[in-house]
């Protein structure tokens, strides 16, 4: 089988779980425009980045769609996915930036290089059990976010790699040069190493981004507004 047999036989059981039964809604979930996965399966390149799309979704294998090596789906599923779970009739640290050794999630008003360098202290910690495996909770600074995300809020931070990142998601990234930016992270059209970031202001151009230009990248797991 060919890496395209593989990816086809994928979204056929994907397309098994779904109310609506098209390769276009399956690009949808996955973040990525209608066309995508037809095209995929088409004459476009299997990309790295889609397959850890579909690894974080769904529990599938990216390996095993490029290489054919080991089983369809990853021994732990990352999500609680149906298409996870059928792969038995198939037959198929977080990082501690921020840490104070005080309980709850610490809170800064300082730059995420500061806080990941050891600069900064924390102005106060919150407890809270869904965000216990967040990183810190920083404030924003920008209306580009808004209303989601507005000027003075503060985000929860839980650090991720680039194979973890959900496609259409808000997430917090530090490039190596220090620029950090809250966006929607999507696949960049051009090019399969970079990601398109946009905002909720319509008025500010998407950017593309090289995943080699990356330093750190946060998932945002909620918002305290201050308004």
């Amino acid at each position: 089988m060919t890496p395209r047999d593989r990816l086809n036989e994928v979204i056929t059981l994907i397309k098994k779980t779904q109310p609506e039964r098209t390769n276009e809604a399956v690009s949808e979930q996955l973040g990525y425009s209608r066309n995508y996965v037809s095209d995929l399966l088409g004459r476009k390149k299997i990309n790295k980045l889609f397959c850890q799309s579909l690894q974080q979704r769904y529990g599938v294998n990216g390996d095993w769609i490029m290489t054919g090596q080991g089983e369809m789906f990853v021994s732990e599923a990352v999500t609680g996915s149906k298409l996870h779970n059928m792969r038995t009739s198939y037959g198929a640290g977080k990082k501690g930036a921020g840490k104070t050794g005080r309980a709850g999630v610490p809170v800064f008003d300082a730059p995420v290089l500061s806080i990941i360098n050891g600069e900064s202290t924390p102005v106060e910690h919150v407890s809270l059990s869904r965000f216990k495996d967040c990183a810190f909770c920083i404030r924003v600074s920008g209306d580009d976010m808004c209303p989601g995300i507005c000027n003075g809020d503060y985000i929860f931070c839980k650090e991720i790699s680039t194979s973890e990142i959900i496609m259409g998601d808000k997430h917090l990234v530090l490039t190596h040069n220090g620029v950090q930016v809250v966006a929607y992270l999507h696949p960049a059209a051009a090019e399969d190493d970079h990601l398109s970031l946009t905002w909720e202001r319509s008025s500010k151009p998407a950017t593309d981004l090289a995943l080699s230009a990356i330093h750190k990248i946060y998932r945002i797991s909620g918002v305290i507004k201050t308004f």
